[in-house]
């Protein structure tokens, strides 16, 4: 039969076996890591990713701000030949 003490119930209310070898290594890490940090590292990876995303972004409109600028000297390139042709 099963000790009492063998379970302990999760802050989300699951009643979880401490016998097992993933709560074991659950133990470990969170003793190493701590939730928090854990918490903290995903944090700061996803404020990078945000980052990222907006410098592709900002990438992207200097482009299109470029080819629009091309595009414009283009069109007065070919407006002064057909003119003065």
């Amino acid at each position: 039969m099963n000790n009492p003490k063998d379970f302990r119930k999760r802050d989300d209310g699951v009643i979880v076996n401490k016998n097992t070898k993933d709560y074991q290594k659950a133990r470990r890490r969170n003793a190493l890591f701590g939730n928090e940090g854990k918490m903290q590292k995903t944090f700061i990876e996803v404020e990078d990713m945000k980052i990222r995303i907006q410098q592709t972004r900002d990438a992207e409109i200097s482009i299109k701000q470029e080819l629009l600028e091309i595009k414009s000297l283009l069109v007065d390139i070919l407006s002064q030949n057909n003119n003065g042709v």
